[in-house]
């Protein structure tokens, strides 16, 4: 017998069908209040998709307003200046969808442009704080669109709270003070040296952990995204006027016109898939790596027998740290924009040939001297080497209808472009 205490009737017993009733009616009722769930990397933005997901919006529309509120928060990591990729998954058609919202480079930018920055760090950073380095930004398009096509709130409903919290201000973060402090670029802008830092003594000092920090600007902007739309306001109004007249102020060479900005489109592309044992993976392909690289980790690693190695062992360490490092260098030499570049990805992910990838790793050493694999009609790129500094930020939300959206928006270097 199972007694649950009642009103006027403390010692009243059930039978213990009546109590399984019970308790299914209550998981029943739990699950209707269920609204999603939100994986973020700031609390701020967790809590507004949250709130979005409770008064009824679905993915889309979270994603909306997690995006707007991880530009204000942590702007070393994504921002309307940036780019993103989406991968959603619409439950109701059962379709997956890779959205490619990402920066697009100046018409007018000559080829080989970047040639004479490479080779060194120092190159890299002359590079990143040029304006050359400016694309067209495609997250603020990205967010307007994919919410036109798969939204459920009203647009303007996904807006108050990080207007709000853009006015109001938000608490410097460790992670964000910390890199303010390491950042040598920030400091020559005018608007970032007096947004990020407090004069002292003649002295700039980043701002501390906590201290609240207000954007007014980043609030204005967003009120225009709400009452007037991105596509007039940031792709043929005031705010494309503000970011050419403040590129043609900074040193260096402009390639940015007003065609590039009027000229901006987002892609439909196709998901790149891929099977792992039982396991049917898929992501976002080029000019994202993301998902050649993952499935051929994952190729790469079917080829042991995983589940007899305790998690975290050295040995199941080892065996997946050398199966990115021979990942990365096919991703280093191979990978790029699939409008310019031939990309071999049926031979990168062939079965065969990660096998043979397999061999080269040895369960006692680490592997030395490795070189990228060879292609068929494909010519070997010179081996890129990644100087870039912690720059991207990453969020999954699902909802009640089982729909799910996962996104990475990137503004490339920290602080993009300063």
């Amino acid at each position: 017998m199972v007694s649950f205490p009642r009103q006027n009737s403390p010692n009243l017993s059930i039978s213990p069908l009546s109590a399984v009733f019970q308790i299914l009616l209550f998981f029943l009722f739990s699950m209707s209040a269920y609204a999603g769930a939100v994986v973020t990397a700031n609390p701020f933005a967790t809590k507004v998709g949250m709130k979005i997901l409770r008064s009824g919006g679905n993915v889309v529309d979270a994603g909306v307003g997690i995006q707007y509120v991880l530009g204000l928060v942590e702007p070393q990591s994504s921002g309307l200046g940036g780019g993103s990729f989406a991968i959603f998954y619409h439950k109701k058609t059962d379709e997956l969808y890779a959205i490619d919202g990402r920066e697009k480079a100046p018409k007018r930018i000559p080829h080989n442009f970047f040639e004479q920055y490479k080779g060194s760090r120092q190159g890299f950073f002359k590079l990143v704080t040029n304006p050359a380095s400016v694309g067209v930004p495609g997250t603020p398009l990205l967010l307007e669109e994919m919410h036109a096509r798969f939204g459920q709130l009203d647009w303007s409903e996904l807006h108050h709270d990080a207007i709000s919290l853009a006015a109001k201000g938000f608490p410097i973060s460790s992670r964000l003070n910390v890199l303010v402090t390491r950042d040598k670029f920030l400091k020559k802008n005018v608007n970032a040296k007096k947004y990020f830092f407090s004069e002292l003594n003649d002295n700039l000092i980043p701002k501390n952990v906590g201290i609240i920090l207000n954007n007014p600007s980043y609030s204005d902007v967003l009120t225009q995204f709400r009452d007037q739309g991105i596509s007039t306001t940031f792709y043929k109004g005031k705010i494309m006027s503000n970011i050419l007249s403040d590129l043609k102020k900074t040193a260096g060479t402009n390639f940015l016109h007003p065609d590039d900005f009027e000229g901006y489109s987002i892609t439909y592309r196709k998901p790149l898939c891929g099977a792992y044992r039982n396991f049917r993976v898929c992501s976002m392909g080029p000019p994202s790596s993301g998902a050649t690289t993952i499935l051929q980790i994952l190729g790469i690693l079917e080829n042991y027998e995983l589940a007899k190695l305790e998690t975290n062992s050295p040995e199941l360490i080892h065996l997946i740290s050398e199966a990115t490092y021979l990942s990365f260098l096919d991703r280093n030499s191979y990978l790029g924009d699939p409008d310019f570049v031939n990309i071999p990805i049926t031979q990168m992910l062939d079965k065969n040939y990660l096998k043979q990838r397999a061999r080269l790793i040895s369960p006692l050493k680490k592997i030395e001297n490795a070189s990228p694999g060879k292609f068929k009609n494909v010519l070997q790129t010179s081996y890129y080497t990644d100087h870039s500094m912690d720059s991207t930020t990453h969020f999954v939300i699902t909802d009640k209808w089982g729909n799910a959206l996962s996104m990475t928006s990137s503004v490339e270097s920290a602080f993009g472009s300063r």
